[in-house]
């Protein structure tokens, strides 16, 4: 028994090995699929009337990665951050 445990453990050993090279073209991305560029604009009907009361910027936004930042609400006060860091409280009513 213990020589057929010897010679299967290599045998499946080589053949995970074998099978890493068959998935690596999985994970790569086309150049014309790149997901930081940004989506199509689609066309719709307006059916509310905008009116901006104030704006802020944070930092550098989101920056070059990933990162899904979002701001916080609590009661009056807007906190939003930037990758670098940056931080920001401003009140919602009046920015």
């Amino acid at each position: 028994m213990s020589q057929a445990i010897r010679w299967l453990l290599p045998l499946l050993l080589v053949l995970n090995l074998g099978a890493c090279s068959t998935i690596s073209g999985w994970f790569d991305y086309d150049d014309e699929d790149d997901p930081t560029q940004p989506a199509v604009l689609v066309d719709f009907k307006q059916t509310v009337k905008i009116k901006k009361l104030w704006s802020h910027g944070v930092g550098d936004g989101q920056g070059d990665g990933f990162y899904k930042i979002q701001p916080a609400i609590s009661g009056d006060i807007i906190y939003a951050a930037a990758a670098d860091g940056e931080l920001l409280a401003v009140n919602r009513n009046s920015g």
